[in-house]
């Protein structure tokens, strides 16, 4: 999936490694303090490469860096692509953070 601006295409996770650099430490920090990780909370992670490689090596990476496995989603609501730990973190924490975040970082969902 792809807008026309953004592809991303690596061959292997170190590629992917390379390419997230830094941002990747951060990732994996927030998902194993909060559960969860929305797009643009790190530099390189963004909608694109979540919807993209959400599936694949973007996990797989994700998971051999923190040792849990991690689920893409998307808030309809609050219009945030976000990665989550299943079990860690419930239903209505997701949309509760994605809430938050949409509003402190981008303005959106004024409650």
């Amino acid at each position: 999936m792809s807008n026309g601006t953004h592809f991303y295409k690596f061959s292997n996770l170190e590629e992917l490694k390379v390419h997230l650099g830094t941002d990747l430490e951060s990732i994996c920090d927030y998902i194993l303090s909060d559960g969860i990780v929305f797009e643009g909370q790190c530099g390189k992670l963004d909608s694109y490469l979540i919807e993209e490689l959400g599936s694949s090596m973007l996990m797989e990476l994700i998971c051999s860096e923190t040792g849990v496995d991690v689920i893409p989603s998307y808030s309809k609501e609050s219009r945030l692509y976000y990665l989550y730990v299943p079990g860690e973190i419930s239903s209505d924490e997701v949309e509760e953070k994605c809430a938050q975040w949409a509003k402190d970082y981008y303005g959106w969902l004024e409650r």
